[in-house]
């Protein structure tokens, strides 16, 4: 390969990496220029975990949406509402002991539970939004704050399935671990996308150290 092929070439995978950290969500485009970053026998499981990540995280960002909504909505409503609206939804049922504890908790709901849980909530949202769309955009940052937010609440849920044994906080967690498992692995490869940039900028910006003759043997 000449000299002038090798910018070339540097120079043509430079362009094709441009622009991608532009997008919202990279497309697999984005991963797959460079034979050194998937090799191609890899590149059919890397498509579909690529999927599957940005599938999940959207769905978590939707999650806190309707989290923070939900949120607000127990700030701003009054404690006596809620417990109107529990009876109408129990007709007043005490016979059955989920109806009978949701009237019981609604009826003795004190102000500062309900500010508490309200803060929780809008906070917890809060911060899952803000790192899903870091991450969507590509901020390197996002990704081990992403894994320790999630980290956080694995082992929250953790002492709930042993101290309450619940499924729900096991099926959550076992979706949460795989979530961080995928969000290291794409880290992993946005770190080496990125090394490969930078090394094609290089070597389009001086040609002469694209390839340079080995050294004579002596």
């Amino acid at each position: 390969m000449t000299r002038s092929s090798s910018s070339h070439t540097a120079h043509e995978n430079h362009k094709a990496h441009s622009g991608s950290t532009d997008r919202l969500v990279p497309t697999l485009a984005d991963t797959e220029t460079s034979a050194d970053l998937i090799p191609p026998k890899q590149r059919k499981r890397e498509h579909w975990l690529h999927v599957i990540f940005y599938i999940t995280l959207i769905g978590k960002g939707l999650f806190g949406l309707g989290q923070m909504a939900s949120g607000i909505v127990v700030l701003v409503v009054p404690r006596h509402v809620w417990h109107q609206l529990a009876v109408k939804l129990t007709a007043g049922n005490t016979d059955n002991p989920v109806t009978a504890w949701l009237l019981h908790q609604t009826e003795n709901l004190d102000s500062g539970i309900q500010l508490y849980a309200a803060i929780y909530m809008i906070s917890h949202a809060a911060t899952k939004i803000v790192l899903v769309w870091a991450v969507l955009k590509g901020k390197m940052w996002a990704y081990p704050w992403m894994m320790g937010f999630l980290a956080a609440f694995i082992i929250y849920q953790t002492y709930e399935i042993f101290a309450r044994h619940s499924i729900f906080f096991l099926l959550l967690t076992i979706f949460d671990i795989f979530i961080v498992w995928l969000t290291r692995h794409e880290w992993n490869l946005q770190k080496r996308q990125r090394a490969l940039k930078e090394a094609a900028a290089a070597a389009a910006s001086d040609p002469a150290s694209a390839e340079r003759p080995d050294k004579p043997a002596d």
